[in-house]
């Protein structure tokens, strides 16, 4: 079989695809850094409290954990979801203290 690429044509096609990969993948760490610094920053600057309730459960990217619940700003409804360790043990219902930001109450996290 013929090859159409010589071998520095090879090179310098693997070069420009792990260059762009090096691309994506800071570009993806920017992102979550900021979102995180984002969210830390809502939840000192702004935080208000109320109560949540449990609603399910789910697993996280890294397959922690995750606590689903729901809770109420102004009678509006939200959503969020949070991590939890094994020494806490939540069941559907149960009610929490929710730490969410006035500015932007999607913004939240479940206290156990």
């Amino acid at each position: 079989m013929n090859n159409h690429f010589g071998k520095g044509q090879r090179q310098k096609k693997n070069r420009i695809v792990r260059y762009i990969t090096y691309g994506i993948g800071i570009i993806l760490l920017v992102y979550v850094f900021g979102k995180t610094i984002y969210v830390h920053y809502h939840l000192y600057k702004y935080s208000s409290y109320t109560t949540g309730e449990v609603i399910g459960f789910s697993r996280g990217g890294r397959g922690n954990k995750m606590v689903d619940y729901e809770f109420f700003v102004s009678d509006e409804k939200y959503t969020g979801s949070s991590w939890y360790d094994d020494e806490v043990k939540p069941e559907v219902g149960d009610q929490y203290i929710v730490r969410y930001s006035s500015r932007d109450p999607d913004i939240s996290r479940m206290i156990f």
